[in-house]
């Protein structure tokens, strides 16, 4: 006897019940779990690298003593605010955009590398002394 046979919730191919996988809690076929692990693992990596970025920019901000709160109250920032700055910080980083600078106390000029509270590109609010 034949295994009943249902249909992938992805591309709607018809696959015995036995083959089906349960992937992020949808029934889909073998092909559809292999390409939705394949992007959910490229996206993990992808933020990985993201963090080791930020990482590096406070770590970079401490160095050069331009980490500080900002001054007045602050608001809320979007995802898609936070997503746009690390995306420029990543094209600048690869040299695909000038980078801004900032000045520190004694006019010294330094990368400008945080994000800021919300508006893309403009600066990374840190306190410059003056």
């Amino acid at each position: 006897m034949e295994a009943p046979i249902a249909n992938c919730m992805n591309c709607g191919k018809k696959v015995p019940i036995d083959k089906l996988r349960l992937c992020f809690e949808v029934l889909v076929c073998e092909d559809c779990q292999t390409v939705a692990l394949a992007v959910f693992d490229r996206g993990r990596t992808e933020l990985r690298q993201l963090l080791v970025l930020l990482q590096e920019s406070i770590r970079l901000a401490l160095v050069e003593g331009r980490l500080a709160l900002p001054d007045g109250p602050v608001e809320k920032v979007s995802k898609r605010d936070i997503l746009k700055t690390i995306v420029q910080m990543v094209e600048a980083k690869d040299g695909r955009h000038d980078s801004c600078t900032v000045q520190r106390p004694g006019g010294d000029r330094v990368p400008d590398t945080l994000p800021t509270s919300g508006v893309p590109g403009g600066g990374d609010g840190v306190a410059t002394g003056g």
